[in-house]
């Protein structure tokens, strides 16, 4: 009988095998080698440090590298220079901090100068009268005046009481000439016309 469904066939394939060469001995991993020399970071860091204070760290190949200590770098010419710089600038600001104090004491006596000049000045306009209607206690202080100059034929002054407008005649004069003088009290008025003198204040 005839099988319809025959079993399929598989095929073995070869398997090369590589000789073995008894004369030849068998391959040995080597080792990893290392490279002789320093390290790129020790490299840098003994650079950093030859820079920092010269010569006090060697380095090469070969020769094992040290950290510097702290007297090291402080006894070394670049921190010496540093500490110098920085001394400087703290000296200057100093300097300059005392500087400004002194200003800012002579821009305060100027002041003070200054307010005691503006304050002898008000008080001179308060004893001192021109041609003009001046108020007593307001504009001028209370007391005697007296002409600085001798007077033209046409001066006038008078004394009122405060606030009749020139109507309340308490003195008055047309002096015709010479230092003429009146005395004021607060509240009344003094009206000066034509005499182109200063009157100041005398006691």
């Amino acid at each position: 009988m005839t099988n319809n469904n025959p079993q399929p066939q598989f095929q073995q394939q070869p398997v090369n095998y590589r000789p073995v060469n008894p004369q030849q001995p068998p391959m040995q991993q080597q080792p990893a080698t290392r490279k002789s020399g320093v390290p790129a970071w020790a490299t840098v860091l003994c650079t950093v440090g030859m820079l920092l204070v010269g010569n006090l760290v060697g380095c090469g190949v070969g020769s094992s590298s040290s950290t510097p200590s702290e007297d090291d770098i402080k006894s070394s010419q670049t921190y010496k220079d540093l500490e110098s710089k920085y001394k400087a600038a703290k000296d200057s600001s100093s300097a300059k901090k005392d500087e400004l104090a002194k200003l800012d004491k002579e821009i305060s006596d100027a002041q003070a100068k200054l307010d005691q000049l503006t304050g002898q000045v008000e008080q001179v306009k308060k004893n001192t009268l021109k041609d003009g209607t001046w108020t007593v206690g307001t504009d001028i202080e209370a007391g005697t005046y007296r002409a600085s100059k001798e007077v033209g034929s046409d001066c006038y002054w008078s004394i009122t009481a405060g606030g009749s407008n020139g109507s309340d005649i308490i003195a008055n004069d047309i002096p015709g000439g010479g230092y003429p003088q009146f005395t004021v009290e607060d509240g009344q008025q003094i009206r000066i016309s034509n005499c182109r003198v200063e009157f100041r204040k005398i006691g």
